[in-house]
């Protein structure tokens, strides 16, 4: 069984579809029902995979804004111990008593959790984690051997796919290098993991502290944050505006997640690609905007009927809007493109200058 297992957990590194009924495998070996492994640098689940017994009360921790947050990853760092340890091995005694995550698992008929941690080279830290039910109570210290037996293969194999990750990063910015686009990999907080040449001449982004790639924009650098910081689940896209400046022309900046498969948690990370707008006095064409704003389609009517000069009460009645809701849309709109006015959103997208000086209402 055991060496099946060795065989099966290397083949998930370069498999990372394989992790979800590895994981389950190891549940049962630990007398578990099911596990969760994801890798972070905060503590937080961004990048994830889970069995399936167990798969449903994760997507429920990453998607409820009410969940309780879990500080079991920080004491299991405290302790930095090579192997599993089960929670009350590493929290402090009568931390239990009043462990707010303890009891939202126990909503789930779960309650009892064994772990380990394993630092990664770009500074993240992957966790294996396998819950057993409450009422069968804690792990049995006799089996975490069993696994501490396996975690030599598990800490090699999350090595390997780190680096197939890294090298798939490095080729896919010099794809992009030839292409005459800017572009790098980040991890989910913001680090630069591969970088080609052309960023460096980029006025658009910077590198700040830590090796964090920035964008020189502070609203734009807010969305590009929060686009690293959810954009991966689900495998979602999004698109960051950066208007024009004295220094810079107006650009678009797409984040991409870079994965092969949901479940690729330890090759996950994200790509950048910065393009540039032409400035142009034309009429953008309503079938480009959401691609490049992430925009709705009757969003990008509201911005082309803008962008055409007419009033925000005529953009709406052509696009068979009440104005209310018009308005609503125009929100949405600033927030996704970093815009605050209908003059800066109408220069941006026509790739000029914003306007400048005191803001003004914009006519209804």
């Amino acid at each position: 069984m055991t060496d099946a297992l060795v065989d099966r957990i290397y083949e998930a590194s370069l498999v990372p579809e394989h992790w979800p009924c590895l994981l389950e495998d190891l549940a049962c070996l630990s007398g578990s029902v099911g596990g969760v492994m994801f890798a972070t640098d905060t503590g937080t689940l961004t990048r994830w995979t889970a069995a399936a017994t167990t798969r449903q009360m994760v997507v429920a921790y990453t998607e409820n804004s009410d969940v309780p947050p879990n500080d079991r990853p920080r004491f299991l760092r405290r302790r930095n111990y090579l192997g599993f340890l089960r929670e009350i091995d590493f929290l402090p005694p009568g931390h239990l008593d009043h462990d707010p995550i303890q009891l939202w698992l126990r909503t789930w008929g779960l309650g009892w959790q064994c772990g380990t941690m394993i630092p990664m080279p770009s500074g993240e830290l992957v966790i294996m984690s396998f819950d057993r039910p409450y009422e069968r109570g804690p792990h049995a210290a006799s089996l975490m051997p069993r696994l501490d037996a396996l975690r030599p293969h598990l800490a090699r194999a999350a090595m390997i796919a780190a680096r197939l990750g890294l090298e798939r990063a490095r080729t896919a910015v010099a794809t992009l290098e030839a292409l005459g686009l800017p572009a790098a990999v980040l991890d989910g907080a913001g680090r630069a993991l591969a970088v080609n040449g052309l960023v460096a001449g980029t006025p658009e982004m910077l590198t700040g502290a830590y090796g964090r790639l920035r964008l020189n924009h502070p609203p734009a650098d807010a969305l590009l944050r929060e686009a690293l910081g959810a954009g991966w689940i689900g495998g979602a896209v999004r698109s960051v505006a950066l208007p024009s400046s004295g220094t810079r022309s107006a650009s678009i900046v797409h984040v991409l997640p870079l994965c092969r498969e949901a479940q690729d948690v330890l090759g996950g990370a994200t790509l950048v690609v910065l393009t540039h707008l032409k400035a142009d006095a034309n009429i953008p064409d309503a079938a480009l905007l959401p691609g490049l704003f992430d925009l709705t389609p009757r969003e990008a009517d509201i911005v082309v009927g803008l962008a055409a000069g007419h009033s925000l009460h005529d953009s709406a009645a052509a696009a068979g809007l009440t104005v209310a809701t018009a308005r609503s849309y125009l929100e949405s709109i600033f927030r996704k493109t970093g815009t605050h006015r209908q003059g800066q959103l109408v220069a941006l997208v026509k790739g000029r200058s914003g306007i400048q000086g005191e803001a003004r209402p914009d006519p209804a």
